[in-house]
């Protein structure tokens, strides 16, 4: 199955900071003319028989001296009090990107993806036709029975439970679909979402990948869905065929 990656908090965080406040040099910057109508502002950091380097603040752009017009060059005062600028602005954004990041990772501890075990946990399970079925809890309000399959990859629910949890999958957008294939090997589409919880009694886990099959999916031949891997791999697991029992534990 396929799951859509995501980028990382902190990568994120790194460009929308970059994107948002970008380092801009001062009018009394290097000044550079191009031939095209347009101008590039900086510190010229080298000059070669062919080519300048400029020093936007971001990083240095070489510019071809057959497409400069013209330039007007900073003093050297005007230059010193442009690094300066450039120097501290840089030193706040590095700040910025640091509290934000301690702020980040103290949410991850306040918020911990699982529910901590002292012991294992037996979780009872009910069998139908040799399938096991565990009742699991979603988002804290929808109850569903899902039949444990750990070849899938993440979890799988039906349309009915979808709209339960107040998803109208006729409304999807088209990169919110992705393609399952299910045991019958037919492909079908589904949404994608990301579940804030589940729980099978009283064992919980947070941010949980999951999809949600459309209406034309059909029949799927399982009651609400599939308890997959995004769950699982939480935990260390084993099942007690003997006793009916789902046995989770903490991840070493």
């Amino acid at each position: 199955m396929f799951i859509p990656k995501t980028k990382s908090v902190l990568t994120s965080l790194a460009l929308i900071l970059l994107l948002s406040s970008p380092l801009i040099p001062p009018s009394n910057a290097d000044t550079v003319y191009l031939k095209n109508g347009r101008k590039i502002e900086g510190l010229i950091k080298s000059d070669n028989a062919d080519s300048i380097s400029l020093d936007i603040g971001m990083g240095v752009v070489g510019v071809r001296k057959s497409d400069i017009e013209r330039i007007d060059e900073s003093s050297p005062a005007q230059a010193d009090a442009i690094r300066q600028k450039w120097s501290k602005e840089q030193k706040e954004r590095r700040e910025l990107l640091e509290k934000e990041r301690l702020t980040v990772q103290e949410k991850i501890v306040e918020t911990p993806d699982t529910t901590v075990l002292q012991h294992p946990k037996d979780v009872d399970v009910s069998k139908e036709a040799g399938h096991i079925f565990i009742e699991a809890v979603l988002n804290n309000q929808v109850k569903a029975q899902l039949l444990l399959d750990t070849g899938a990859s993440l979890i799988v629910l039906s349309n009915e439970i979808g709209r339960k949890l107040g998803i109208d999958t006729a409304k999807s957008k088209k990169r919110e679909l992705i393609t399952l294939v299910m045991a019958d090997g037919r492909r079908v589409q589904a949404r994608y979402l990301r579940l804030d919880t589940v729980s099978v009694q009283g064992v919980e886990a947070k941010r949980i990948d999951a999809a949600i099959l459309l209406e034309s999916a059909g029949d799927a031949n399982f009651k609400d869905g599939l308890l997959g891997m995004s769950f699982l791999n939480k935990f260390n697991f084993s099942i007690d065929q003997s006793n009916n029992l789902l046995v989770l534990e903490n991840l070493q």
